[in-house]
């Protein structure tokens, strides 16, 4: 079985017309959580904005704390692990719709009015690394980065 790896990229070149699978991840922040919200995605075109609509959406409460915390279904017994930044993420892979899972967490960012998002999200045999800032309200695109 081939596992994909997907990572955050802001910028990645897209054949035009090809719609890419992907997810838009979006942050609000109530109190000393956060809420992130990950929409199923498809990307048409390098400049594509972030819908964060699609055919479901999850929310998951992260601690603000940097905290690793599990996120979306949970009963699997084979884990597998990425390190980010010293961090140990766990997701557990499944070639099934409906067992979105992984490990996220949440810090304070470079700037007063964004957040460092870190960890891991599977779906249907893809990996999404997710190791960014965002700014609370504004959506950021998860997809494929080209193999080379």
């Amino acid at each position: 079985m081939r596992k994909m790896i997907f990572i955050i990229l802001l910028s990645t070149v897209l054949q035009a017309g090809e719609a890419r699978p992907g997810l838009a991840l979006t942050l609000k922040v109530e109190g000393d959580v956060a809420k992130i919200t990950i929409a199923f995605d498809y990307l048409q075109a390098e400049t594509a904005v972030p819908k964060n609509i699609g055919v479901r959406q999850y929310t998951y409460d992260v601690p603000l704390t940097g905290a690793v915390t599990q996120v979306g279904w949970n009963k699997g017994k084979d884990v597998s692990k990425v390190v980010l930044q010293g961090k140990v993420f766990t997701y557990m892979p499944r070639d099934a719709d409906r067992f979105e899972n992984g490990a996220i967490r949440v810090t304070k960012g470079g700037t007063p009015e964004s957040f460092r998002v870190q960890g891991v999200y599977y779906y249907m045999n893809q990996l999404f690394i997710i190791d960014d800032s965002v700014v609370p309200g504004v959506s950021l695109l998860l997809y494929e980065q080209p193999e080379k």
